[in-house]
C-alpha cells in the first residue's frame, strides 16, 4: 500500500461527504474480516492503516482465562441474557456469545436510530429497514453513512431492494426512511453481492405475500453459510 491509498480516501470524502476515520475504520474492518478467514489467524487482532499508507495487522494470542472477557461487549445491549459455551478446556465456542431468546407476536411501531446508536448495530440496520415496512409509522436511521462503504452501499441496496418489493423507503446521505405500510408485497431483490443484503432478501421473503427471489443468494456463506439451513429447520417446527 502506499500514500495512494490517503489520497483516494480523501478524495472519497470530499465527492461523498463521508467522514475520513469512518472510511479508514470500514477498511480496516474488511480487511481484519479476511484476515481472520486465514488459517491460523489470530483471534484476537486489529488492522490499522499508518501514517505511510500501509496496512498492519496486530494479533496476540492470550490464555484461556484471559480470552473469556474479550467477548463483544457491544451485543450484551441486544440480548438481556447471555450463556457461554465452552469446552472443557476453557475454549469459546463459538467465537461470539450465544443466547436462548424467547420470542413473541406483537404489533411493530416505527422508530428512530440515532447516531450514537449505530455502531454496534451496524450490520443489523438492513434488517431495521425491512422491519419498518411492516410497522406502523415512520422508522429512520441516521448517522449510518458507514453503509455506504461496506460491501456494497447498503443504504442504496435497502432502499433499492425493498421498494422493489414494494415498501416505502428513501434514501437520505446517512441512512434512510420507512413509511410502514403493514407488509410487502414481494418480487425480486438483487443482493449486490452484499450477504447482509442477501440475508435481508430471505426473511423479507418469509413475510412477503408473494416471497421474494435473491440474485446472489449464495453470497450468504461469506458470514453464515449455515443460513438456509437454520431457517428450514426453524420453517419445519
Amino acid at each position: 500500500m502506499s500514500r495512494e491509498i490517503i489520497e483516494a480516501v480523501k478524495t472519497i470524502e470530499r465527492e461523498k461527504g463521508i467522514e475520513e476515520n469512518t472510511l479508514i475504520h470500514a477498511l480496516e474492518d474488511a480487511l481484519l474480516a479476511a484476515y481472520k478467514k486465514m488459517p491460523g489467524a489470530s483471534r484476537h487482532a486489529t488492522v490499522v492503516l499508518d501514517d505511510a499508507g500501509d496496512f498492519r495487522v496486530f494479533a496476540i494470542e492470550l490464555p484461556g482465562d484471559i480470552e473469556e472477557r474479550l467477548i463483544d461487549e457491544a451485543r450484551e445491549r441486544k440480548l438481556d441474557e447471555l450463556e457461554r459455551l465452552e469446552e472443557e478446556s476453557g475454549e469459546l465456542v463459538p467465537e461470539e456469545p450465544v443466547s436462548d431468546l424467547d420470542v413473541a407476536h406483537g404489533a411493530l411501531e416505527g422508530t428512530a436510530v440515532d447516531p450514537e446508536e449505530v455502531p454496534p448495530a451496524i450490520d443489523e440496520l438492513p434488517l431495521v429497514g425491512l422491519l419498518g415496512c411492516f410497522a406502523e409509522g415512520e422508522t429512520v436511521v441516521r448517522g449510518a453513512q458507514e453503509l455506504r462503504v461496506k460491501e456494497s452501499d447498503r443504504i442504496a441496496g435497502v432502499v433499492d431492494g425493498l421498494r422493489g418489493l414494494g415498501g416505502e423507503i428513501e434514501a437520505t446521505d446517512d441512512g434512510f426512511a420507512v413509511r410502514g405500510t403493514g407488509g410487502l408485497r414481494g418480487g425480486a431483490l438483487d443482493a449486490r453481492g452484499d450477504h447482509r443484503l442477501a440475508m435481508m432478501g430471505a426473511v423479507a421473503g418469509l413475510a412477503s405475500r408473494e416471497g421474494v427471489e435473491v440474485e446472489g443468494a449464495e453470497t450468504v456463506s461469506i458470514s453464515f453459510p449455515g443460513f438456509y439451513e437454520l431457517v428450514d429447520s426453524l420453517l419445519k417446527r
